[in-house]
């Protein structure tokens, strides 16, 4: 029974010779081409095997986590309102519903910044993202809900970091609307000093025209 060749020596060739023959040329084999492609795809695989049981075994130990939390918030529903039952809560897998997370802010500051220095009323904003992520609603009053929760939601977190700025506080008064502008982040004293030198070049250029 021949030997079994050493999974690292393929690819490498072979001598052969024997020891009274010192002096004679040695004369290399050829791996073959397919050989060393079959073998490189094997350890592509094997790895991406590797991969993927351990993307299923933290996969795993998350579930655990969920279901846990799943049993707690569960049981507090049932101490609130015994009424609902928690078989009865349907799933929502968040962050689908844009695309992706941080899509729904994404499209915010892209159309208030293509809007600055002009403002944008939030329905029109609510208008603008049901046509970009092809939302559909059953009810105006679902429709409505979400300008105020989801977009609304989304706009106040970006005023309160200070990315946008309201302009009218419509507090109180629900059936309007409330007018965002993107805020302009404040220049540096180093780049205030280099637009007042470059307004200064200009000024210096045009006097001699």
């Amino acid at each position: 029974m021949s030997p079994v060749a050493n999974i690292k020596d393929i690819g490498k060739g072979s001598e052969s010779g024997t020891p009274d023959q010192d002096h004679a040329p040695l004369r290399r084999t050829r791996t073959p081409s397919d050989l060393k492609w079959t073998v490189n795809e094997l350890a592509a695989v094997k790895g991406e095997i590797e991969h993927i049981d351990q993307e299923v075994a933290r996969l795993k130990q998350r579930r655990e986590r969920l279901m846990r939390m799943a049993k707690a918030l569960s049981a507090v529903t049932q101490l609130i309102a015994a009424e609902v039952h928690p078989a009865a809560v349907e799933p929502v897998h968040a962050h689908t519903r844009y695309g992706g997370r941080g899509n729904l802010r994404k499209y915010l500051r892209e159309t208030l910044k293509a809007a600055h220095p002009g403002a944008v009323p939030t329905n029109v904003l609510a208008e603008g993202a049901v046509q970009v992520f092809g939302l559909r609603f059953s009810s105006c009053q679902e429709r409505a809900r979400f300008a105020d929760n989801n977009l609304g939601n989304a706009l106040r977190r970006m005023c309160a970091r200070g990315e946008v700025e309201r302009l009218h506080d419509y507090a109180g008064l629900p059936t309007m609307s409330g007018v965002w502008r993107w805020k302009a982040p404040t220049p540096s004293l180093e780049e205030l000093r280099k637009q007042d030198a470059a307004a200064g070049h200009r000024r210096e250029e045009n006097s001699w025209r």
